[in-house]
């Protein structure tokens, strides 16, 4: 028998523990539509990072505590609501901690990003330089910016867009990112792309968010964070995760097939043949 005052009963009172369930995902939700930023930070600083998980969960305590109002029958604990929330946030700041060092380390050492360069030198590619150099989990190491007029002294200036072909190949650069409104034009673009393809370069526009809302380009998939929009003029299918993962299938399944279906019989054939064809000892 579990009386009604016992520790016991909130355990087994199964609609209860739902409701609080129920009322946790909603705040969670709520929370997240009302402060929904990227991250995207221009400071490496982990405390950066501490700081966008603060506000967050803030807006969560005060959204949980909203909806409790409505979700909750009375008399529930508002302490366990605050104890509820710090531990997920301790949770959350130990975890990605790990993964915030975890990328550092994947970025220093050059394991899976694209080594990127970006054409022009304005006032828009330094900022995207920087969220680029403050930000090793989007996967792009910034080696330095091609310009064809402007020179600074405290910018990595690798060349001229004519050289790109050379470049690419001294720096190991893989992707150009763009910013100049000027190549946005199809002409432009496809001029661009051509010595791109001929580099074996892929290619992106960037430019600060809502440019694309007036563009024709719109029917495309664009990536967007906070400041910048990012837009792929040549995509090709496996620029897609279903299809690279359905790629992976197919190869791991012909070579599984190969394996078990052909080098079963086809080598101990060729030990044979080897055996019969020697004079020795095999």
């Amino acid at each position: 028998m579990v009386y009604y005052n016992s520790p016991m009963y909130n355990y087994v009172d199964l609609p209860g523990r739902n409701l609080y369930i129920l009322h946790a995902n909603i705040s969670e939700l709520f929370a997240y539509i009302i402060y929904s930023k990227r991250n995207y930070f221009f400071n490496d600083a982990y405390a950066e990072r501490v700081k966008a998980f603060s506000m967050r969960f803030l807006i969560l305590l005060i959204t949980l505590f909203l909806l409790a109002e409505i979700f909750l029958p009375k008399g529930y604990h508002k302490g366990f609501l605050v104890e509820y929330t710090g531990f997920f946030f301790v949770t959350k700041v130990i975890v990605f901690y790990f993964i915030y060092k975890f990328h550092q380390y994947r970025y220093k050492m050059g394991y899976a990003h694209h080594r990127v360069a970006i054409l022009g030198v304005g006032d828009s590619d330094l900022v995207l330089g920087k969220l680029l150099m403050n930000n090793p989990s989007l996967g792009y190491k910034l080696v330095g910016y091609l310009s064809n007029n402007e020179y600074k002294p405290d910018v990595e200036i690798l060349g001229e867009l004519d050289e790109l072909a050379s470049l690419a190949e001294n720096y190991k650069l893989n992707m150009l990112l763009v910013t100049d409104p000027r190549y946005f034009t199809r002409d432009n673009t496809k001029a661009l792309l051509s010595q791109c393809n001929e580099t074996g370069m892929r290619i992106r526009y960037v430019l600060m968010k809502g440019f694309w809302s007036n563009q024709s380009y719109t029917g495309k998939k664009i990536d967007s964070s906070r400041l910048f929009e990012m837009f792929n003029p040549q995509e090709i299918p496996l620029d897609k995760l279903t299809f690279r993962f359905v790629k992976r299938l197919f190869d791991i399944l012909f070579s599984f097939v190969v394996i078990i279906l052909i080098f079963s019989w086809l080598f101990p054939v060729i030990i044979v043949l080897i055996k019969l064809d020697s004079k020795g000892p095999l």
